[in-house]
């Protein structure tokens, strides 16, 4: 055999494996799309607390606790626990003014330093046993939490994945963000939606407070970023129930970075949680 027929062959085999691959990633996510959800039972009394890390975020901060405020959720069990990294904006004085008409909203400060220790900060403060992550510049529906819940009645997950869709403005390097990032939905959707999830988005995820508790949450974690994989990794070694929540309602808006100079800062974060997961599914998810 030559080397063209063999290099020919080989590109045959990776293509026919990247096509099952992908084509069972698609038959997992029509199957969600299309399949009618059981009658959901009623939220009962579950407490929730959504978590919001906050650095210097005073452009989106106000729009995205305007969504939280109008979730369809009792406001009784429903509370949203701002975490400050350590801003130097406005953000803390505009958190404030909401804080005087909303007394489900609160305010506190990071105990450590970056995303991670703000999360844990916040878990230890929170009222509710589910615990809702969403960045600060985020925008999402009226309907996200009761959807949500209504899914874990149903479901009992202990670790919730939710869609995070990118939107931009225009010009070639917003256009490739979205195409880039519907594509690592569809990957994030379609491995956790056939039972081995590889990705997690911390713009929008959920879990039970006892769960994240149980796998030490990010305790021993060296890297600055990766508060979503990391966690995803403990959760799947720990045998924890990983689900997929495939619903518009509960999806997130987020915006696409506006410059070439954010743009490459977020992959080069990427790449150092990446890097620091290890493993096969690096190579798979690339």
């Amino acid at each position: 055999m030559s080397d063209l027929m063999l290099l020919c062959l080989i590109a045959f085999v990776a293509a026919f494996m990247f096509a099952t691959v992908v084509g069972g990633w698609r038959e997992h996510l029509k199957k969600a799309r299309t399949s009618t959800p059981e009658s959901a039972p009623g939220v009962g009394d579950v407490r929730v607390t959504m978590i919001v890390p906050v650095r210097d975020a005073e452009d989106t901060i106000v729009a995205l606790l305007q969504d939280l405020y109008a979730q369809r959720y009792p406001r009784e069990l429903l509370e949203v626990v701002v975490m400050d990294d350590h801003s130097t904006d406005n953000s803390q004085e505009l958190v404030r003014g909401l804080m005087r008409t909303w007394p489900g909203l609160r305010l506190l400060k990071n105990e450590g330093e970056g995303k991670k220790a703000a999360i844990t900060t916040g878990i230890d403060a929170a009222n509710g046993e589910w615990i809702v992550i969403t960045d600060a510049d985020a925008r999402c529906g009226p309907s996200r939490v009761q959807r949500m819940m209504e899914h874990v009645g149903t479901e009992q997950p202990d670790f919730l994945l939710m869609p995070v869709i990118t939107e931009g403005e225009g010009g070639l390097l917003q256009r490739t963000q979205v195409d880039e990032q519907a594509a690592l939905l569809g990957v994030t959707a379609g491995t956790a939606l056939g039972g081995s999830p590889l990705l997690a988005n911390g713009a929008n995820m959920a879990f039970s407070r006892s769960a994240f508790r149980a796998v030490r949450g990010f305790e021993g974690d060296r890297w600055a970023s990766g508060d979503d994989v990391f966690l995803l990794q403990r959760m799947k070694r720990a045998g924890k129930r990983i689900g997929y929540l495939l619903d518009p309602e509960v999806a997130v808006i987020v915006q696409a970075e506006p410059d070439f100079k954010a743009f490459w800062q977020q992959r080069l974060r990427w790449a150092g949680k990446m890097r620091g997961v290890g493993g096969s599914g690096n190579w798979i998810s690339a």
